[in-house]
């Protein structure tokens, strides 16, 4: 049996659980690992399948609204991945914000570990942007549905009316970034688009085109498109006036007038790069070099606000002893066998491309050990011990020359 099912799942039966504790010691306790960081990652309730609609990630079915028939009645599948005490319940918004407005559909559904099949009758209303909500134990996993007479994600060709204009409009601007938020129109509705330029924009989108990101339309270019309702960019030059049109569309593609904003981005002047130095040996992290096994590295790790900067690198001021052999100006790679004990110290400085430039230094000590040396009291010892030895045997054959020959037996008696 597999023993994350058998760990997940709730099971009182005395001679079950004795079986998953054969299980687990079958498997190991690598298993045991494995199947704990599965069950505590991720979502712990999600939905898998809608009305045989596969959803992709943990905890939002999809990016784009899966259509359904209003009033029908489908079935889904949720994934229970960690078992809590509390039953599952499906609701639906029709706003898509279940924290402005939920109806409950399902309530005291099972939460059984893995895969669990119920059927929902969905509202029979129509609605662009909608949601349906899994929920048990406080976690919950969101599908973003469209419900219509039809069920299909087909366009009204008798359509010619543009969707309503977004509302309250809120932008904020710094030095390269811009972040913008808005409330897209509740009915009609498809997606957004955003028009960029540095001049008053005199694009006009074609009624009934499609659209995609990037492309030039007149004097501006579509800087994005999607259903969200908020969008952020870091992409900006640095005291620059930027003009933007927010528009919407539906589904054939009619496109509002759109919501004209002008911005200019601040000049918060350039930032200081700041600078870390790093020393390797063997693999490990070190400040104490052993000179005897093998090459130490010193890598340079830069942080600069101002991501589109370019970095110059100096080694200057570096102990001269530290023959640098590295072709990569990041890294500072030299040989410890030669050296002398003691310290030495690496010193870097970082200047980069804005304006004004900015410099920014860093250094690190390392010491280089001794070769360690026999001890001396050791030494000494060992000296004073043979010197006795030799002394001893000396007396020896001088008690052969005044006694006699002497037994192995006192001999020995005698050294001891």
């Amino acid at each position: 049996p597999n023993p994350c099912v058998l760990l997940g799942s709730k099971n009182n039966n005395a001679a079950a659980e004795k079986d998953t504790i054969m299980s687990i010691t079958q498997y190991g306790l690598l298993t045991i690992g494995l199947c704990l960081i599965s069950l505590d990652a991720g979502a712990h309730v999600s939905w898998s399948e809608i009305d045989s609609q596969i959803c992709p990630t943990e905890y939002t079915c999809s990016d784009s609204p899966l259509a359904l028939q209003a009033g029908s009645t489908i079935t889904v599948i949720y994934d229970v991945v960690v078992v809590h005490e509390g039953p599952i319940k499906i609701e639906f918004s029709s706003v898509g914000d279940h924290a402005l407005e939920s109806t409950t559909l399902n309530t005291g559904l099972p939460e059984n570990f893995g895969l669990n099949t119920t059927q929902v009758t969905l509202p029979d209303i129509t609605c662009e942007h909608c949601s349906l909500k899994v929920t048990g134990s406080g976690y919950s996993g969101t599908a973003k549905i469209r419900l219509s007479d039809s069920g299909q994600n087909t366009p009204d060709l008798a359509d010619a009316i543009a969707p309503d204009e977004i509302n309250h409009l809120m932008v904020i601007t710094e030095d390269n970034q811009l972040h913008m938020q808005w409330k897209n129109p509740k009915t009609d509705f498809n997606q957004v688009i955003i028009l960029q330029g540095t001049e008053p924009l005199q694009a006009m989108l074609i009624q009934g085109a499609a659209y995609q990101m990037d492309d030039i339309v007149g004097n501006a270019k579509v800087a994005y498109i999607g259903a969200d309702d908020y969008w952020f960019t870091d992409r900006l030059q640095s005291d620059t006036s930027y003009f933007f049109k927010i528009l919407t569309s539906d589904l054939n593609w009619n496109v509002s007038e759109g919501v004209s904003y002008q911005t200019t981005t601040t000049e918060l002047g350039n930032n200081t790069p700041m600078v870390t130095l790093q020393a390797m040996q063997a693999k490990q992290a070190a400040t104490l070099v052993d000179p005897d096994i093998g090459l130490v590295s010193v890598s340079v790790n830069i942080s600069d606000r101002d991501k589109n900067d370019q970095h110059t690198i100096s080694w200057a001021g570096t102990d001269t002893r530290l023959k640098n052999m590295s072709e990569n100006n990041s890294t500072y790679l030299f040989e410890p066998s030669h050296l002398e004990p003691g310290d030495y110290t690496l010193r870097v400085s970082v200047t980069d491309s804005g304006s004004p430039s900015m410099t920014s230094s860093g250094e690190i000590t390392l010491t280089v050990r001794g070769i360690s040396t026999p001890n001396s009291t050791t030494s000494n010892a060992s000296g004073e011990k043979g010197g006795s030895v030799h002394f001893l045997l000396l007396a020896l054959l001088s008690l052969v020359c005044v006694m006699g020959p002497i037994s192995h037996s006192y001999i020995k008696k005698i050294y001891k």
